[in-house]
C-alpha cells in the first residue's frame, strides 16, 4: 500500500456506515449541502476507511468518510 499527504483543503464530508458499496448512497447529499453554501466541487471525491474490515465481525460496522472538496462558487 502507498500513502501520501494531501494538502490541506476545504471538505464537505459525511461518516457513512456500513458495507463499501454503499458508500456512494451519501454523495446527493454531499453535493445537495455544498450547493446551498454556494460551493462547487474541487477535486476528486476521497474515501477514508475508519474501520478496518479485519477489525470487525460484519461489513454493517464498518465506517467510511466520504469527502467531498470543495471551493466557493462564482
Amino acid at each position: 500500500l502507498g500513502q501520501d499527504v494531501l494538502p490541506s483543503q476545504t471538505v464537505v464530508y459525511a461518516l457513512v456506515a456500513g458495507p463499501y458499496p454503499e458508500v456512494p448512497r451519501a454523495l446527493p447529499g454531499l453535493y445537495a449541502f455544498a450547493a446551498r453554501m454556494g460551493w462547487v466541487e474541487d477535486g476528486p471525491v476521497r474515501e477514508v476507511y475508519l474501520v478496518p474490515p479485519s477489525e470487525v465481525e460484519s461489513w454493517d460496522q464498518l465506517v467510511t468518510e466520504l469527502q467531498l472538496p470543495v471551493r466557493q462558487g462564482s
